[in-house]
């Protein structure tokens, strides 16, 4: 193999398309010559004109060497990135960023064991969560919002939840009852607050709450490690690692339900909490296909966010009669 100096070996890789097999080698051993040389250097002191030493320089060792990595890699058509010792492993815009050029996949039991960190710190957050349904009975179409806090309370914690549908408000807070992970049956609680009907203009308070429907599916199963662990994540599958959520950039995941539902999850790629859960039920024979959409927003317990859990009775209701 023929022996060339550094310049040499830049000008080699610049000078045509690809690097030949020769050339590379050969740049490869150069470098790691220099690499060696330099090191020697440095270890040898140079005594100066007053008698004192001081380390050699090496920026002639190092320049030469990124020289030739950068002319490598320019005709190669990569991009160079370094890497602090100190933050070798990537957060996770940074390796989405590297999924989206392909250099890398992500690794679906990394991506898992991100999810279930995620939705395990959640708890003193505000959740608002937007249900959007679309196809099957007309009765069951439109937008509904909620908001609770905190987002995944514990057993005995105080609940404040709101909810906006198109004929019903609700402002209720209530204890958290203990349930079973993924199986929050349906039951009346004790609760305090009022629900107001914009079609009569009436109020009526409220000393019961029902448990269940999507507050309980949400916090209790969605929220919740153990049961994200065996069912979700044990079944799910990565079908998209880079796509968009309203501008945020997400991962897809597929969660097979039973037969006639087909659940799709996709979190967040920087937080890795929930952004949106799709399920398409079509195992109603008499009605299209019903689909539901569920956005999730994760809000701080500031004072602001929390005054948007506060209903008011508007100017003009009455209280019903019942």
């Amino acid at each position: 193999m023929p022996t060339i100096d550094d310049l040499t070996a830049i000008r080699r890789l610049l000078d045509v398309p690809a690097p030949t097999g020769q050339v590379t080698a050969a740049g490869r051993a150069r470098l790691d010559e220099v690499t060696r040389h330099d090191a020697s250097r440095r270890r040898r002191p140079i005594r100066t004109s007053r008698g004192t030493t001081r380390p050699r320089s090496h920026r002639i060792g190092v320049l030469v060497t990124m020289a030739s990595v950068l002319a490598a890699a320019a005709v190669a058509g990569t991009t160079l990135v370094l890497i602090h010792s100190r933050s070798a492993q990537p957060s996770a815009a940074q390796r989405v960023d590297t999924q989206r050029t392909g250099a890398a996949a992500t690794a679906p039991g990394s991506v898992k064991h991100a999810i279930l960190t995620a939705i395990g710190s959640v708890g003193g957050d505000i959740m608002h969560l937007t249900v959007s349904t679309s196809g099957g009975p007309p009765v069951g179409r439109g937008v509904d919002q909620y908001w609770w806090w905190p987002a995944k309370p514990a057993p005995g914690q105080q609940v404040h939840l709101l909810f906006i549908g198109i004929s019903t408000r609700v402002d209720v807070t209530f204890t958290e009852p203990v349930t079973s992970p993924g199986n929050p049956e349906l039951r009346m609680i004790p609760a305090s607050g009022f629900f107001t009907d914009p079609a009569s203009k009436t109020w009526q308070p409220i000393r019961q709450f029902a448990y269940d429907g999507v507050f309980a599916e949400t916090s209790g199963s969605l929220l919740d490690e153990s049961f994200m662990r065996s069912t979700y994540l044990a079944r799910g599958k990565i079908i998209n690692d880079h796509t968009a959520i309203d501008g945020r950039i997400a991962i897809e995941i597929s969660t097979p339900g039973v037969p006639g539902l087909h659940i799709l999850l996709w979190v967040d790629a920087q937080t890795y909490l929930p952004l949106r859960q799709v399920k398409l039920d079509s195992m109603g024979t008499n009605n299209p296909e019903t689909r539901k959409i569920y956005d999730y927003q994760f809000l701080p317990a500031t004072a602001a966010n929390l005054a948007k859990l506060t209903l008011t009775i508007p100017s003009g209701y009455t209280k019903a009669s019942s």
